[in-house]
């Protein structure tokens, strides 16, 4: 699997994508995440399918989560450099967190109102 963090991830099968894949999740061009957890001590793969991976693009709340998480492990994506849909998430993720930093700066009033 291509990840946003530019990188290819080799994966074993797992009973839990055969699932997903007979549930028609998983599908080529759809945006998944996936995180591994433990129950009772045995590792269980949760999958998340967002669907088609274009359609994130647009999503304005899933973008603005993923700047804050990026923004919480200190990785903020410019998108500078790479093309196709990896540059255009990380363009929109970049996006998403200048957003979210504009509403938390402290507006200056106008000096009449001072």
């Amino acid at each position: 699997l291509e990840g946003t963090d530019a990188q290819v991830h080799l994966l074993y099968y797992t009973p839990e994508m055969e699932d997903a894949r007979g549930q028609g999740k998983m599908r080529v061009n759809n945006f998944v995440r996936l995180r591994r957890q433990f129950v009772n001590g045995q590792p269980v793969l949760e999958i998340e399918d967002r669907g088609d991976a274009n359609s994130v693009l647009k999503n304005k709340a899933f973008l603005s989560d993923a700047a804050h998480r990026s923004a919480g492990r200190g990785l903020l994506p410019t998108g500078e450099g790479w093309a196709g849909w990896l540059g255009a998430y990380q363009r929109a993720v970049s996006q998403a967190a200048r957003a979210k930093s504009l509403e938390r700066a402290p507006q200056k009033r106008p000096a009449k109102e001072r």
